[in-house]
């Protein structure tokens, strides 16, 4: 460990982290009104928490019932993982009645490179074949596009590499690189240690000095991400300098960045995970209570290539036979051209649609090392649904789509000669802006009479659901 990260009392991540948990907390203890929050601010204290009639979530996010111990997780959505995004750098995080106690940040890497060979997991088959990497490491927990099965994956190998305070995790917070960029948005450009985060460009910036500007530096390798420290500490400052008539902006931008899955929160605790739960922050993957699909990309080798990429999905339903057809078509555009970041994109993609529909043909997935090789999916299941998985590959310039058709359940059948039809998606974490577009006819089955057809288009900045009649 360096003696500078073992002595930080308040860097990056504590200064930058501890404000997301009192915006966090502030939130779920005003219930979910940002101009409430800022009400409630000024009053928490451990005397202020004694009188509380019931545990909230910020009493145990600030550790006002006992210091807590906080695994966060930096997420960097422009390499995208199923659990929001590749984990370049983690911080250990402990308060107890909402004061930093401790701070720990290093680079992920550097944990990974502490595995002990023994007691160790085969990493998921698709980072076996693909990357090369038998060892299932830390950087690779968040296999899960469930954040709390993420979580705990991310926890258990945290302690099999030996972690610090291991024993002690009370839960993980999740954060991505997109919250960095909506933080400098209402921050303006930041500088520290000669480097500067601008505005619309702060996670580029960022990446571009921890893989190449610390070399012109002359930074050594295990340092170079040291200077997120002080451009972090430097954030929260001006932060917090915006004052009071900007806070409503941050705290109402916390709140968002939850729902848009960009923001999480995992609690070992049940009860806690409960409150969590009921504010929308767990990212929790739920089975399809009608029909639906989640459509769930992994990054494999391919940069930062993520931040090039374009997504579409566009689900049609039209009447076949007795029944009904569903066709989803998966499209991936590469708007980027050949850099320092970008590649050729490659991702192990998993569809996930409800286990009682029968899939009558999937096309699209390739051969990773000779993309003319169409090949069939691999398949599995979670409870609820059927996943259908392969590799997707996509040059500058270029797209690829996948289609999934599949014939609709008996289940999703029998709703719609009821008169209603239930459709969600669920939005992965950490991707940004795919563009959903859903096209429903219903044809004359939904007796008596029939309901005009249903067409819409939208940015899918969070998961999505519709209920649409049928007659």
């Amino acid at each position: 460990m360096h003696e500078r990260k073992q002595h930080i009392t308040m860097g990056v991540v504590a200064t930058l982290v501890a404000f997301i948990l009192i915006a966090l907390g502030a939130l779920s203890y005003a219930r979910i009104e940002p101009i409430k929050a800022l009400a409630w601010l000024p009053k928490l204290t451990p005397s202020f928490f004694k009188k509380a009639k019931e545990p909230s979530l910020i009493q145990h996010l600030l550790g006002f019932d006992g210091e807590r111990t906080w695994l966060v997780l930096f997420l960097n959505n422009t390499e995208i993982r199923p659990g929001g995004g590749f984990i370049g750098t983690y911080a250990l995080v402990q308060l107890k009645d909402g004061q930093l106690t401790n701070l720990f940040v290093e680079g992920a890497d550097l944990l990974d490179a502490r595995a002990p060979k023994q007691d160790s997991y085969l990493a998921p088959k698709p980072i076996q074949d693909y990357l090369k990497v038998d060892q299932w490491l830390f950087r690779d927990s968040n296999w899960s596009p469930d954040f709390a099965e993420s979580s705990q994956w991310a926890i258990w190998l945290y302690r099999l590499e030996n972690g610090l305070s291991a024993d002690r995790i009370d839960g993980v917070i999740g954060v991505t690189a997109t919250v960095l960029e909506e933080l400098v948005q209402l921050t303006g450009p930041i500088t520290a240690d000669g480097v500067t985060l601008r505005v619309g460009s702060a996670v580029s910036d960022l990446e571009h000095e921890v893989e190449y500007g610390f070399l012109e530096r002359d930074i050594a390798v295990r340092d170079r991400k040291n200077v997120m420290e002080d451009l972090a500490r430097t954030l929260a400052h001006r932060l917090v300098a915006l004052g009071p008539t900007h806070w409503k902006d941050i705290l109402s931008t916390m709140q968002r960045l939850g729902r848009e899955k960009h923001l999480m929160i995992y609690s070992v605790h049940p009860a806690i995970q409960a409150l969590a739960r009921a504010h929308e922050w767990t990212s929790e993957v739920e089975p399809f209570a009608g029909d639906g699909f989640m459509v769930i990309d992994a990054n494999l080798g391919a940069l930062k290539t993520d931040h090039a990429m374009a997504r579409s999905y566009t689900y049609r339903v039209r009447p076949e036979g007795d029944g009904y057809r569903g066709i989803l078509t998966i499209r991936y555009d590469h708007k980027g051209q050949l850099d320092w970041r970008t590649s050729r994109y490659r991702s192990y993609t998993r569809v996930y649609v409800p286990n009682d529909a029968v899939v009558t043909g999937v096309r699209g997935f390739v051969d990773p090392e000779n993309p003319k090789n169409a090949l069939s999916p691999d398949r599995g299941a979670r409870p609820g649904m059927q996943v259908l998985g392969g590799y997707v590959r996509v040059s500058p310039g270029e797209h690829q789509e996948i289609v999934v058709e599949m014939t609709l359940s008996p289940r999703v059948l029998a709703a719609i000669k009821k008169g209603l039809y239930t459709f969600s998606v669920q939005k992965q974490i950490g991707v940004v802006d795919p563009q959903l577009t859903v096209d429903f006819d219903f044809g004359k089955k939904g007796e008596p009479g029939t309901a005009s057809p249903y067409q819409e288009t939208r940015v899918l900045k969070e998961d999505y659901a519709l209920t649409v009649p049928t007659r």
